[in-house]
């Protein structure tokens, strides 16, 4: 990432509170854009000033140190959404979402038997995790939330701590979304999770946080392998992108592609889950069950889009 020409020529004259926000959001937007890299010595504190529209005099009195800079600013991306690949991606559960409207189109009374709610559970998986891998290989955030995470451990105490409690407080912030979702879904689908998975509610985590936090943990790996071993690369290592074509992993009747972050994320939701005993299939529930994901998605979104601050 480089700033080209960086001047102060045409800077504004800011009140002394806005100048630190100013030069933050500037320089997470540029990150956000291009991505980090572990060393954070490649950016220009005059470019950034100049990109802010702050004289150079201005940002040196706010930071006479360079490093007190870096360290605002690794906090401010810790608690960002858009620093976290995971933490949310709408298309990944509209797809999922659209998967259960195509089964259901294609076969009204689908769900009506475990075996049919079996089929379309894996589908949704394999659909939403498919898209999920797609899109965040497409993406800089990975990389950024992969430089932060390395760049978090190469600090000593106490900043150090302080940049690994903001990071836990977003990830979980996205686990217990990501399971109230599988929780919701699973109402749909007629699945729960296995007591000897669920999360102790006393904690403040959700019954699902395992189960989202092992997915997402599992989604981080293989996107992180493809970034090692790409498909144009040599070797003998294999593309975990490529899909097995016609493929039927969890013998549910329906062949499909299958890369590895579907096959990693469904076995990983089997597994852990249950279909429930006695489970009462209602056409008339069903229209409200579906309503009510898609507005609890629609909800997830509007919180994805509010930065929070660091504490």
């Amino acid at each position: 990432m480089s700033i080209l020409n960086p001047s102060s020529r045409g800077a504004k004259r800011r009140a002394s509170s806005e100048i630190k926000p100013a030069m933050l959001e500037a320089a997470a937007e540029l990150i956000h854009r291009e991505g980090l890299t572990v060393s954070l010595q490649h950016i220009s504190m005059d470019g950034l000033a100049s990109l802010a529209g702050i004289s150079r005099s201005a940002v040196y009195r706010a930071w006479p140190n360079r490093e007190d800079f870096f360290d605002e600013l690794l906090l401010k991306l810790c608690y960002e959404p858009e620093s976290h690949p995971m933490v949310f991606d709408g298309d990944t559960l509209n797809q999922a979402l659209q998967e259960l409207k195509d089964q259901l189109s294609d076969d009204p009374d689908v769900l009506s038997t475990a075996k049919g709610r079996k089929m379309v559970m894996v589908e949704m998986c394999r659909r939403g995790a498919t898209a999920n891998y797609e899109n965040l290989v497409a993406h800089t955030a990975w990389r950024t939330w992969i430089a932060l995470a390395a760049t978090t451990m190469s600090y000593s105490e106490p900043m150090k701590s302080r940049l690994q409690s903001a990071i836990a407080e977003t990830e979980g912030a996205y686990v217990n979304n990501m399971a109230a979702f599988y929780q919701v879904l699973g109402d749909v689908l007629g699945r729960r999770i296995l007591p000897q998975f669920r999360s102790d509610s006393e904690s403040g985590r959700h019954e699902y946080a395992y189960l989202a936090a092992t997915g997402s943990a599992t989604m981080e790996g293989i996107v992180l392998r493809s970034a090692n071993f790409p498909a144009q690369g040599t070797g003998t290592t294999p593309d975990v992108s490529e899909p097995a074509s016609d493929a039927d992993p969890f013998e549910t009747g329906k062949t499909g592609n299958w890369n590895a972050a579907a096959i990693a994320f469904t076995g990983t939701f089997m597994a852990m889950t249950e279909p429930v005993e006695g489970f009462e299939y209602s056409r008339e529930k069903l229209d409200k069950q579906i309503s009510d994901v898609e507005e609890f998605v629609r909800a997830m979104a509007a919180e994805a889009t509010i930065n929070a601050s660091p504490k």
